[in-house]
């Protein structure tokens, strides 16, 4: 958990390659339609996985609830986790978020849906007690890659995009905001470079 994710701060730290360790956690996106409650899937977390250790998928506690709802659900979560010894590392998108193009959508209304539900899983986030709130940064249908100059243009909105919800995560408590590189070309990061160079601009951002 961690190790894999590029993190840009909020303001306390600015990881670099090389600097990051390794601890063992699992993502609670094992117990999607299996264990709905927190207290049942920490109660295996700790008692079967043996992990304290663990990242909250957004499949878990969806930022797209009325926020009320997803408050009171991290609240859950955070209780079961203290209750079983476990720390939460991080709130991260789930299969739901990965099926959206997030920063990089064709249309400006959507990318603003997209902008509102990463502000909410940031505040979500803060309430569950987790260090960060990560995503892959957002994904160009084939019309926009084809463009010249796509991927420039891209980088820049996803950018803008990403700095924002970094201000406001570091208004709600959080450490630093976590990207996931992708292997899909036509997705932002793409390569180890290109997500050093995203952390790089967003903590300017932050």
């Amino acid at each position: 958990s961690g190790g894999t994710n590029r993190g840009a701060n909020t303001g306390s730290h600015f990881f670099t390659r090389g600097e990051i360790g390794m601890e063992l956690g699992v993502n609670t996106v094992f117990a999607i339609k299996r264990w709905i409650d927190p207290y049942e899937w920490a109660n295996v977390v700790a008692k079967e996985f043996g992990v304290t250790l663990i990242q909250i998928s957004t499949d878990s506690v969806d930022p797209n609830w009325p926020l009320d709802v997803s408050l009171r659900w991290a609240q859950r979560v955070k209780d079961a986790c203290q209750q079983f010894g476990i720390t939460i590392h991080s709130f991260f998108n789930g299969f739901g978020g990965y099926l959206n193009s997030l920063a990089l959508n064709d249309d400006v209304e959507i990318r603003s849906h997209a902008l509102k539900w990463a502000l909410k899983a940031v505040k979500i986030a803060g309430a569950m007690g987790a260090k960060s709130f990560g995503a892959y940064a957002g994904a160009m249908s084939v019309s926009a890659f084809q463009k010249p100059h796509a991927r420039a243009f891209a980088f820049d909105r996803a950018v803008e995009f990403w700095g924002h919800v970094a201000v406001v995560a570091k208004h709600e408590g959080l450490s630093y905001i976590l990207f996931e590189p992708t292997p899909v070309l036509r997705e932002i990061p793409h390569t180890i470079d290109e997500s050093i160079g995203l952390v790089r601009a967003v903590s300017r951002l932050s």
